[in-house]
């Protein structure tokens, strides 16, 4: 089952998933996000 990190902040999700190159990390990251 899928667990989200909880020490990522809302910030640093959202750069992460701007920094992203790989289409997959970058859709999971929005989603997450």
């Amino acid at each position: 089952m899928p667990q989200v990190a909880r020490h990522l902040t809302l910030r640093e999700l959202e750069r992460r998933y701007k920094k992203a190159k790989d289409p997959v990390e970058k859709t999971r990251f929005q989603a997450v996000y």
